[in-house]
């Protein structure tokens, strides 16, 4: 029996570790998922999401100079890219947001603007802009120093004089590509549908910010 013994000890402390490595897997998947909230706040929908259901979440606190008027968390995820995320609330009337009679004014609130900001790198930057594009987010226009590429105008030219529009294309990367050291940068992205949100992409130096807009901008 003994030739049996190191093959047993093998086998017990394989599955050992084999439930370790599961538990530590399962762990660390949780912590990289977003959370509920973000695809409830951030998304293509034209209406404001409501915030009753926020005000008590608890990946999220107060951090307005007003009450229940900014929302803000720890590092979550978007996608894969790490995030800080603030949530704009704003009161909207029971005519205005067609509430039943008798609901309370936490039902009055929404969120009207999200932001998420994180620390500048070209992965995160470039990644960012892959994720809203994932959303169904297309760019409108990017400012780079004191210079603008309209793509929408572009576009339109193109159209005009039967160019195609994969020439926008390559000229949006050109003109992103000699001007990519700069650290003041705005694009304005949208989905194309009306009364959708749109979003802005701010590089400010060392810092990246993203606000999607359910108002005009």
């Amino acid at each position: 029996m003994k030739p049996f013994l190191p093959q047993a000890f093998f086998c017990v402390n394989s599955r050992f570790l084999f439930l370790l490595f599961l538990c530590f897997s399962s762990i660390l998947s949780a912590a990289e998922i977003e959370p509920w909230w973000l695809r409830h706040t951030f998304n293509t929908e034209p209406a404001l999401p409501e915030a009753s259901s926020l005000l008590n979440e608890a990946e999220l606190f107060d951090c307005g100079d007003e009450e229940a008027t900014l929302l803000c968390s720890d590092e979550i995820m978007y996608y894969t890219v790490k995030v800080y995320a603030e949530l704009e609330l704003t009161v909207k009337t029971q005519l205005e947001s067609d509430a039943p009679i008798g609901v309370g004014a936490a039902s009055n609130k929404f969120v009207s603007v999200v932001r998420f900001s994180t620390h500048f790198n070209a992965h995160t930057y470039t990644m960012l802009q892959a994720n809203l594009r994932k959303d169904g987010f297309f760019i409108q226009s990017i400012v780079i120093g004191h210079e603008e590429f309209n793509v929408v105008k572009e576009l339109e030219a193109a159209e005009k004089n039967d160019e195609s529009p994969h020439s926008i294309d390559a000229k949006l990367i050109t003109f992103m590509n000699k001007r990519r050291s700069a650290s003041d940068q705005v694009s304005t992205w949208m989905t194309g549908k009306a009364r959708s949100p749109k979003v802005k992409l701010l590089r400010e130096g060392s810092v990246l910010t993203l606000e999607l807009f359910r108002e005009e901008l």
